[in-house]
């Protein structure tokens, strides 16, 4: 930087959406790698209006103008569209001298996959899409984490969330395992 930049703010209580509009007027803007705090004014403007209206109409469930780019913790100029499970990760200069000596660490993720069955009131079952949705990299721990997301509505009403990981990205979502049943009602969705 090779000037301050003061910045004014009003007096008295803001709200996370007027913080927003005041520090996007910033002459600099803050960079780093760390999570963006949910209650930081860049990811609580997402958060959406907690009213007596949403008490009364809605609680316990979100505001209709809830963004859900408040579930996204990663600081903006971070976000990437979904990534996928075979992603290929090259990092300059982020990790200690014992890990690397030229500076560089290289992956590719093997394209494992989270996999969802819900298995509805009735007895049918249902295969859910999931997106790989979070990567966090520890280059201090030399750990890669990963995150899967899915989204699936309240009704019909889900009997059992099945959460299952499939290592063979060829292999498809779920599969109906019907060896040795006596009835209909005993099949049951099955991965690898």
């Amino acid at each position: 930087m090779t000037s301050l930049d003061i910045a004014g703010h009003p007096s008295g209580e803001i709200d996370a959406r007027k913080m927003a509009e005041i520090a996007s007027a910033y002459q600099y803007k803050p960079a780093g790698l760390g999570v963006t705090g949910r209650a930081w004014a860049p990811r609580l403007q997402n958060a959406s209006t907690y009213d007596e209206a949403w008490l009364k109409k809605l609680w316990p469930y979100l505001p209709k103008d809830f963004d859900f780019r408040y579930w996204n913790g990663a600081p903006a100029d971070q976000q990437i569209s979904w990534p996928s499970s075979d992603l290929r990760l090259d990092l300059m200069n982020l990790a200690a001298p014992e890990h690397t000596f030229s500076g560089r660490l290289s992956a590719r993720l093997p394209g494992h996959r989270a996999v969802f069955a819900l298995r509805y009131a009735s007895g049918a079952t249902m295969p859910v899409t999931t997106h790989l949705d979070t990567v966090l990299i520890d280059a201090e721990e030399m750990q890669v984490m990963l995150t899967w997301r899915a989204v699936f509505p309240r009704t019909p009403e889900v009997r059992v969330c099945e959460a299952r990981f499939e290592t063979d990205p060829a292999a498809p979502q779920l599969r109906l395992n019907r060896d040795g049943l006596s009835t209909k009602q005993e099949a049951v969705w099955q991965t690898n």
